[in-house]
């Protein structure tokens, strides 16, 4: 009987080898293990776009903050600069009244003054020609006529300065005197006092508009620093809310892929474990075939060495 082995024995055999090798090469376990990478990429892209919409969010809120304390800031120098104009504006403005009024008593002062020294002028220019003594301080206030004496004292009496002007205060006191003492009148003193007040008050309303014309400058700086600030404060504060929102919403979605990949990494790592175990047994199976391919494929040989002698024997 012969021992040598059929083609079909020789084909079962060579199948089972190949089988056995053929059932190590699964793809579950590749399948896993790209779900668990794919979610770990995702997972880890949420983290790096969380930390960028973090760091935006804690930039805004600073800036924020920032723009409060501006706002803050110039809406109380507003406030106090407003308060300053409202304290200032009002004096200034009664004594700029004051000076806008007296002003034009003065030089009326002036106008009759000079219109009475022109007059004695004219009569001392005719009284010279008669060999009558020239006008002269003494000879000025004898001949000021006493209803125009009487409007100059009027005249004097409203005028009022600003008692801060000390000078202009002396003067016109000097100028009231000088005209209740009729008999002491000078000339030249009557004419230069108005003036030198008119000249002094017209210096202190240039200072009134300059001063004035700063204050406003600073009113108007006030508010455009407020109305600034205002507008940062709101814009800043939306850019906060909304970076705080993308953070927000930058953080569940984080949490969410942290749970898809803590569950695909335990199903990858549970089967993983079985399926390395699993192929170290095929493995040393496979091991153990390959010896059984080599014997069979020595038998092979050898019975077919047989067949061909018995061929050649006929």
């Amino acid at each position: 009987m012969s021992t040598c082995l059929c083609w079909r024995e020789r084909s079962y055999l060579r199948l089972c080898v190949v089988t056995t090798c053929v059932y190590i090469e699964t793809p579950a376990n590749t399948q896993l293990y790209e779900a668990y990478a794919s979610a770990k990429k995702e997972w880890l892209a949420s983290q790096s776009e969380f930390r960028t919409a973090e760091i935006s969010a804690n930039s805004a809120t600073t800036a924020a903050a920032y723009s409060k304390s501006m706002y803050d800031k110039y809406a109380s120098a507003k406030s106090a600069g407003q308060e300053e104009y409202d304290k200032t504006i009002t004096p200034l403005n009664e004594e700029k009244a004051e000076l806008t009024k007296t002003i034009p008593i003065l030089k009326i002062i002036q106008k009759m003054v000079q219109d009475i020294i022109n007059e004695q002028a004219g009569a001392s220019t005719a009284a010279a020609k008669s060999g009558v003594q020239s006008l002269s301080s003494k000879n000025f206030a004898a001949n000021i006529p006493a209803v125009k004496l009487s409007q100059l004292k009027n005249l004097a009496d409203k005028a009022l300065v600003p008692s801060k002007d000390a000078s202009s205060v002396t003067q016109l006191a000097a100028l009231r005197s000088m005209l209740q003492e009729a008999d002491h009148i000078d000339m030249h003193m009557l004419l230069k006092i108005p003036t030198e007040i008119i000249h002094s008050m017209q210096a202190r309303l240039g200072e009134i508009e300059v001063e004035h014309t700063k204050m406003l400058a600073d009113l108007a700086e006030d508010d455009a620093l407020y109305s600034k600030w205002q507008t940062q404060l709101v814009e800043l504060s939306d850019a906060k809310d909304e970076s705080a929102n993308k953070a927000m919403t930058a953080d569940l979605q984080r949490a969410h892929l942290a749970g898809v990949h803590e569950v695909k990494e335990a199903a990858y790592v549970g089967y993983h474990g079985a399926f390395v175990e699993e192929a170290a047994q095929v493995t040393n199976q496979v091991a153990a075939l390959k010896m059984i391919s080599v014997k069979i494929d020595a038998a092979i040989e050898q019975c077919a060495g047989a067949e061909d002698a018995a061929a050649a024997a006929v």
